[in-house]
């Protein structure tokens, strides 16, 4: 049971108030029914953090964001978790109409962690992801999304949309070719670090990419004395420490390149996770671009160790998940329900550091 201690300054409550309410709305569901003054208190942390896990839970937030409208003194979403987009319309002209779209564009200014789980619709993931990337998200540090996603670029006006982006991870494009070159990824989150990249299958040209944006760094003489961490057996490959800046501060020239693939200036990491392929597959056309893959990603962390020095080693293992037809990347013994709940659990880690 919640008490409030009655002797506490309104203002410590209030701040414990403002730590405490970081979760899926239990918090503050809980502390406005403990008393008038609690729920006085607890007030402003109305929207702080969100979970919206059915359509109706999108409309009835929508619908309050709506009466509110930034008026009076509760505070605009900081923490938001959403599982389930079938109030979209996969017409791109009627997006900015729906109400997902409208409590991210209420949202964006003051948003410091997101997760969208779009996966099962291919079309509304498309358009909701390109109306997202269309915002300035100016304190956003952590972003997730699930579904087919097109790629973050800077904007003509406003420029990076998000500047301060630290943790990005991506499910849902078993090939994002694309996503490295032009430095468009750099350009619309300067601030990167660390760049997750899941459900990966046959993606040789992203592989190819990838390995050029690395020999691009190589060459240029950018990763210094950093070293590759590697962790085994976690279906992950991992590239630690790894920046395009060099100890003279200049900036690499892509024309260098045979393709203009770059890394994000200030990424520390990458994790690459892929997708299984049956067994019966192995020989297959499917199975041999799958397997030149993994090949091509077990080269790039090897020469980046073998390169920058240092200790540790890079592992690379499949992990079993779904294909053909439904997610890539996921674990095949993982049930929708179980996702959702590793994805809040990992959420809720996350914003513990934030």
């Amino acid at each position: 049971m919640i008490m409030v201690a009655p002797h506490f300054p309104p203002e410590i409550l209030a701040h414990i108030f403002d730590f405490a309410c970081t979760d899926d709305g239990s918090t503050y569901r809980a502390l406005s029914l403990v008393s008038h003054n609690s729920r006085a208190l607890v007030a402003p942390y109305r929207f702080q953090s969100l979970v919206l896990s059915s359509p109706e839970q999108i409309r009835r937030v929508a619908s309050e964001l709506r009466k509110w409208n930034g008026t009076g003194h509760t505070s605009a979403p900081r923490y938001l978790f959403v599982s389930d987009t079938s109030t979209l319309t996969s017409h791109p002209y009627d997006l900015g109409k729906t109400d997902l779209a409208y409590i991210l564009s209420i949202a964006a200014p003051t948003l410091s962690s997101l997760v969208i789980d779009a996966s099962h619709s291919v079309f509304s993931s498309t358009s909701l992801f390109a109306h997202l990337f269309s915002l300035h998200l100016p304190q956003l540090l952590d972003l997730e999304i699930l579904g087919f996603y097109p790629y973050p670029h800077a904007h003509t006006t406003t420029g990076s949309p998000m500047p301060n982006l630290t943790r990005l991870s991506l499910t849902g494009n078993r090939n994002p070719v694309g996503l490295l070159q032009r430095g468009n990824l750099d350009a619309a989150c300067p601030s990167l670090r660390t760049l997750h990249l899941r459900g990966l299958a046959q993606a040789v040209p992203f592989a190819l990419e990838l390995q050029q944006a690395a020999d691009c760094c190589i060459r240029s003489r950018t990763l210094g004395s950093h070293k590759v961490l590697g962790k085994r057996g976690s279906g992950r490959i991992i590239l630690g420490d790894i920046t395009n800046t060099p100890e003279d501060g200049s900036s690499e020239d892509p024309s260098s390149c045979p393709w203009p693939s770059r890394l994000p200036s200030a990424l520390e990491q990458i994790a690459l996770e892929v997708a299984d392929m049956p067994k019966r597959a192995a020989s297959s056309t499917a199975g041999l671009k799958h397997a030149e893959m993994q090949r091509i990603f077990r080269a790039v962390g090897e020469r980046c160790r073998v390169e920058m020095g240092g200790d540790g080693g890079l592992g690379v293992e499949t992990k079993a998940a779904v294909v053909d037809g439904q997610m890539a990347g996921l674990d095949g013994k993982e049930t929708a329900s179980s996702r959702l709940g590793r994805m809040r659990g990992e959420w809720g880690e996350r914003l513990r550091v934030l």
